[in-house]
């Protein structure tokens, strides 16, 4: 019974995983918009840091400032966009290398990176794209 259960649930979530993953070939037509979180938009309001690019420094893009960018991003034309990863990353002392803004030191898979927002704006960022059909 147990085995039988277990395979009947692992089909259905794979069946699941399916219907709200757009396929290969749907990709294939998508004009996708690539974004360095830290590097886009401020979210409205915020206070702006001094941003040295060439010194690899955080400039304060959020997930809020992404979200109030998709009329132009859409109005280009694009049809998807490609965010840095969500991750926390590297916390310590900063590197030779500059800070870790753009998303790839990982230091915990399981955690959001707070300095692009909160979980409740990762998640209305992706309702606002699904609801475009981005």
């Amino acid at each position: 019974m147990l085995p039988s259960l277990i395979t009947a649930s692992l089909l259905g979530l794979g069946s699941l995983q399916g219907a709200l993953a757009a396929t290969a070939e749907q990709w294939r037509t998508r004009s996708i918009y690539q974004i360095i979180t830290d590097r886009y938009s401020l979210e409205p309001g915020a206070v702006v840091n001094e941003c040295v690019v060439s010194q690899a420094t955080w400039c304060g893009g959020t997930w809020k400032g992404i979200m109030n960018k998709l009329d132009y991003i859409q109005n280009a034309g694009f049809t998807a966009i490609w965010i840095s990863p969500v991750n926390q990353n590297y916390g310590g002392p900063r590197t030779a290398y500059g800070d870790p803004y753009h998303g790839y030191w990982p230091a915990d898979i399981s955690q959001l990176n707070d300095k692009m927002g909160t979980s409740d704006d990762l998640k209305a960022l992706s309702a606002e794209l699904h609801r475009r059909d981005m």
